[in-house]
Parts: structure tokens; C-alpha cells; sequence
């Protein structure tokens, strides 16, 4: 599934990631503290009642610590006895192979069981399983429908691919009005892929008058979350000049901060950038080491592009690019 956008002259596809795995802090939300232990003075205590079964609470904190393993053994029994919570939350661990081996069918089932009985994180992530066609026969309409009981429980993942089905058709009439309610909901919820969506409609005019202004201000309240499609979208906005002046410098800031996130068209904009010499010095080992770079994302553009630069560089000048881009994967490949 792909979500097409379009900035000024050039139409950018984004691959909607699709994933079963919840992230822990959407999981979890705080660690429990542990007991103070007695001070080794203190008299003996008179028998305890026995030690309580762990809890849900207790199975987000071993989440938290990335002990996953625990929370495998905390979360199964509880499961088992209806908790819908960790019917969920166990989808997840399965679905993202976490503690455990990748069992799309395992995680679908514990997601169903929780869905069918209103929990909104494992009605949003049947939905995906059903977008994907993972664990479960692909239904871009059964997909639109859990998403849709997932959203109108105000969860954030649903109502924003709601909008995404909405915005390609799939599973529901197309209709980019539908989709923008949609990504205006999840945005309202603080979700960066949201904002970005949503920043594109109006970039575009779709579904929304065009306000390249109102776009702008979304994208950059997305990238500065960090997201690095947005931040490829800002810089492409001061690239093109799209509602704003033509501003190279800003344009390679935001392109560089999307790079460094690994973010692919990102890394092939810089390249083209080095290459004509738009917006950046013309340097044809700079360019090679970007679309170099990029290829590895698996960009097919960079691909076509490299092909072309070679035959318009020396043995020496690939060497050096190649060296170039070996150390850039190196050094952003090493712990903080």
C-alpha cells in the first residue's frame, strides 16, 4: 500500500509501514518501583501472606527493560484468563518477535481475541494484519472496519490509517475529505505520521484548499519530532521554494537531518543536489556517495542514478565515494 504525494513538480511515494509490533512505550507507560528492602538490623518479620501473582504493570515494566522473555511469562497466564490487555500486548511480542520467534497466526489470534471484545490497540493492529495479509487472508475491507472501531475509540494508529484507506481507496470509497477528518484526528492526538499526512493534503489541495503555509507549518511540526519523512518534506518545500523563498541552506539542514536517519529519497535528494549542482557545490564523488548510500536503502531511483553518474566519473573518483560512503554508514552505525 502506498500513500502518493506531491510536492510542486514531482511526485514522492511513501511505503506505508506496515507492523504488528506495538512499541513499548505504547504498551507500557511506567516502571513499577520495586519494594524497599528491610534493613539487614531489622528483626525477623512474622510470616507474609504469600507473594501476589505478577501483574499487567509488572509485564510493562519487563517490556520497559526490554526483558522481554519475563514479560512472555507474566503476560501468557494472564492471557489465558481474559486479561485484554495482555491479549494484546502478547499479539504484539509474537507479531514483532520479541522474546520470541515471528508467529504471524499466534499474534492474529491473540489479536482477535482482544478486538472482538473492544480493546482498541489489538483492533488497530488486526486491522493492520489484515492490510498486510499477515497471519490472516489480506481484506482491505475487514481492514478498513477494525480500523474503524479502533478509531472511534479515539486511537490514534486507527484513525490514522483510516485516512489512509480512505486517501487511496482501499477497503472504503476513496475520498480525501474522509481521509483529511481522519489524519486531523490522529494529528490532534500528537502523531507525527498524521501530521505529515495531513501536511501533504494541504500542500496539494487535496481534500482541503490548497495552503502551502498551513502545509509547512505541519511538516515542521512533525520533522521537529524527529520524523524523518517530514523532515525530507521540509526541505524539499525550501528546495522547491513550494509557498516559501528558495532557500538552499535550509533545504540541505532538513534534508541532512532525514539523511541521518537513514531516510532514503532523503539521501538520493542529496545526490541529486551534488550532481547539478542545485542548491549545493557540484561535486560528482559527493553525489556518487549519496545515490551509493541510498542505493543500499533500497532506493530504485539512486539505483538508475549511480548507473548514470559512472559513466561520467573516474575508477579513482568512485573509489574515493565509495570510501566516503563506507566511513558516513560506519559512523551512524556506532553506539551513542
Amino acid at each position: 500500500m502506498e500513500r502518493k504525494h506531491y510536492l510542486g513538480d514531482i511526485y514522492v511515494k511513501f511505503a506505508v509501514h506496515i507492523s504488528l509490533t506495538l512499541l513499548a512505550t505504547a504498551i507500557l507507560c511506567a516502571q513499577t518501583t520495586a519494594p524497599t528492602p528491610a534493613p539487614k538490623s531489622a528483626p525477623p518479620q512474622s510470616a507474609s501472606p504469600s507473594t501476589p501473582a505478577p501483574t499487567y504493570a509488572d509485564a510493562r515494566a519487563a517490556i520497559q527493560k526490554r526483558d522481554y522473555a519475563k514479560a512472555l511469562t507474566i503476560l501468557r497466564p494472564l492471557a489465558d484468563q481474559g486479561d485484554l490487555q495482555a491479549e494484546s500486548a502478547l499479539g504484539a511480542l509474537y507479531g514483532g518477535g520479541l522474546g520470541v520467534p515471528v508467529d504471524d497466526d499466534l499474534a492474529v489470534s491473540w489479536f482477535i481475541k482482544a478486538a472482538n471484545q473492544g480493546h482498541p490497540e489489538a483492533q488497530a493492529n488486526l486491522g493492520l494484519a489484515y492490510l498486510a495479509g499477515r497471519g490472516i487472508k489480506q481484506d482491505p475491507v475487514e481492514a478498513a472496519n477494525w480500523f474503524r472501531k479502533a478509531a472511534d475509540q479515539g486511537n490514534t494508529a486507527g484513525q490514522f490509517y483510516l485516512g489512509d484507506l480512505f486517501h487511496n481507496g482501499l477497503g472504503v470509497k476513496q475520498s480525501d475529505v474522509e481521509a483529511v477528518a481522519w489524519y486531523r484526528k490522529a494529528a490532534e492526538h500528537d502523531d507525527a505520521k498524521a501530521m505529515e499526512a495531513l501536511g501533504t493534503m494541504y500542500m496539494s489541495g487535496s481534500g482541503v484548499p490548497k495552503n502551502e503555509t498551513d502545509g509547512l507549518k505541519l511538516y515542521r511540526q512533525a520533522a521537529d519530532k524527529g520524523f524523518a519523512a517530514a523532515q525530507y518534506d521540509v526541505g524539499v518545500v525550501y528546495l522547491r521554494g513550494l509557498g516559501v523563498p528558495k532557500d538552499s541552506k535550509e533545504a540541505a539542514t532538513w534534508l541532512h537531518k532525514a539523511a541521518d536517519q537513514g531516510f532514503p529519497m532523503s539521501l538520493t535528494a542529496l545526490g541529486l543536489m551534488s550532481d547539478t549542482g542545485e542548491g549545493a557545490p557540484k561535486d560528482p564523488v559527493e553525489a556518487y556517495k549519496w545515490f551509493m548510500i541510498a542505493t543500499m536503502q533500497g532506493e530504485p531511483t539512486a539505483k538508475k542514478l549511480i548507473e548514470d553518474l559512472t559513466k561520467r566519473v573516474t575508477p579513482e573518483q568512485i573509489d574515493q565515494a565509495k570510501k566516503s560512503a563506507q566511513e558516513w554508514v560506519k559512523t551512524r552505525s556506532r553506539p551513542n
